[in-house]
């Protein structure tokens, strides 16, 4: 599944999209694997490509319920625009 709405959020808004459960961890490393691969042939910026781990900790943090914790300690509050 793509996540189209992963550049109009800074790293708390992800944070916040993931305690609310509108997006997955896993949904998260995705799109930032699919920039990561887009944008890195010019960059130059991420030289070692733990993807495979990344999936593993994501998987297991979805599995064992850390999301649920993170979602109890999380203080967002929006921006107002």
């Amino acid at each position: 599944m793509a996540f189209t709405e992963y550049a109009d959020h800074d790293g708390l808004g992800l944070a916040a999209l993931v305690a609310k459960g509108e997006v997955s961890p896993a949904e998260l490393l995705d799109a930032a694997i699919e920039r990561i691969e887009r944008h890195n042939g010019v960059l130059n910026a991420v030289v070692y490509k733990a993807y495979d781990e990344a999936r593993k900790v994501a998987a297991e943090n979805e599995r064992t319920g850390v999301c649920e914790t993170a979602r109890q300690r999380l203080r967002y509050r929006p921006r107002e625009a």
